[in-house]
């Protein structure tokens, strides 16, 4: 048998590869929204709530039904997946601060930067928290 590309790839290579074209599809819509926003002349951190909050939840479905492939307790995932994205968020809202404030940065550039150590952060408390497979009896 001849093994396809995706056989090839380690398990835990495979999903984090998963999360992170997920997260890049969630990022993505984050990061246009915010962009959108800021142009209609939406205050950055207003507009980096409302778009980062859209991606969160897009992120969620995606995560749980392609990366993780965990359906059970789906509400106390929620809860758990928007307690990480809350914390996420602050450090986002932190380095946009930081970067945009204090170092001059773009918005955009800024944003985009923000997006990749949040990306990291989350993926590595989700991974272990959110989506931690529950011991079957």
């Amino acid at each position: 048998m001849i093994a396809t590309a995706p056989d090839r790839i380690p398990p835990g290579l495979r999903q984090f590869l998963t999360y992170t074209v997920c997260g890049a599809t969630a990022a993505a819509l984050d990061a246009l929204l915010f962009v959108g926003l800021t142009k209609i002349r939406v205050f950055y951190l207003l507009a980096n709530t409302i778009s980062y909050g859209c991606g969160t939840l897009l992120s969620f479905i995606l995560n749980r039904a392609f990366t993780f492939r965990v359906m059970d307790a789906p509400w106390r995932r929620l809860v758990t997946f928007f307690a990480v994205a809350g914390t996420g968020y602050l450090l986002s809202s932190a380095s946009l601060i930081a970067m945009i404030e204090w170092l001059h940065w773009d918005k955009l550039i800024a944003k985009l930067a923000s997006i990749v150590v949040v990306v990291l952060t989350q993926y590595t408390l989700n991974s272990r928290v959110t989506f931690k497979k529950t011991a079957q009896p």
